[in-house]
């Protein structure tokens, strides 16, 4: 397991994966500002699927006691490639929606089962308090710090949730957007008091909602060129980072 990075098929596996990522970027740019005479929306989504795909795989690698966990993250990454297919070939936003709450709500689970809370000191219930785990490392983050976190991502959710919110025609895709709004903010919470590969795994989550605020802005605001360019830059670099974070987590738990 150490020496998993230094094996032929692991290397080619991540390399072909980040090539397909470049790719997709690279050509995306150039098709979105050139006219083609060939539709190249579905062999260019499925090469940005197939570069999600090749990390679950990845995932795969590692022999992980706890098949439940590889599991729920190799799961994940599939419920989020397929999205990323859907929501270049449909024009409602409501399609996608249901796949990536789904990879969200995974994360979500796999963060809940590797956190181990200390109740009768669980110090969620006040404003700055610190959030004391058993059995685990202590962040190396201060109260301080914690709280202005915090506290800018409730601001965020507020501004942004009425902003989507108040553009969206329709009860289903009202509900769905508020429910996607939701989990994606407890995944943000939970990464915030999570103690293990506290760094990455926040860096991770925070890329990954800076990402999908530049798409829903882009869809249901106004049309921003540049958003298109940088939305999944961000968004796959950020599920690379949530990935390795919460897989050595793991390692180190089962070391």
């Amino acid at each position: 397991m150490n020496n998993i990075f230094l094996t032929s098929s692991f290397k080619k596996l991540a390399c072909l994966s980040i090539v397909l990522s470049v790719f997709y970027s690279c050509t995306q740019l150039f098709y979105i500002n050139n006219t083609l005479p060939i539709d190249l929306t579905m062999p260019l989504a499925i090469v940005k699927a197939i570069s999600i795909v090749l990390i679950a795989v990845l995932v795969r690698f590692f022999n992980l006691k706890d098949k439940v966990f590889v599991n729920l993250l190799f799961t994940a990454l599939i419920f989020h490639s397929v999205g990323d297919i859907v929501i270049d070939m449909t024009s409602s936003v409501i399609y996608p929606i249901p796949f990536f709450l789904m990879g969200h709500l995974l994360y979500v689970i796999i963060l809940i089962r590797t956190l181990k809370f200390n109740y009768y000191n669980l110090a969620l219930l006040e404003l700055g308090s610190e959030l004391r785990l058993k059995d685990t490392k202590k962040p190396n983050w201060s109260k301080t710090l914690k709280c202005i976190l915090l506290i800018t991502i409730a601001v965020l959710y507020t501004y942004f949730s009425e902003l989507f919110l108040a553009r969206v025609h329709g009860d289903e895709l009202y509900y769905a957007i508020a429910a996607y709004i939701l989990v994606l903010t407890l995944l943000a919470v939970l990464t915030l008091f999570h103690p293990a590969c506290f760094k990455w795994l926040l860096i991770g989550v925070s890329l990954y909602i800076i990402s999908d605020c530049l798409v829903a802005y882009n869809q249901l605001v106004t049309s921003i060129p540049i958003a298109k360019h940088l939305a999944w830059p961000l968004y796959y670099f950020a599920q690379a980072l949530i990935v390795t974070a919460l897989i050595n987590n793991q390692i180190e738990h089962e070391i």
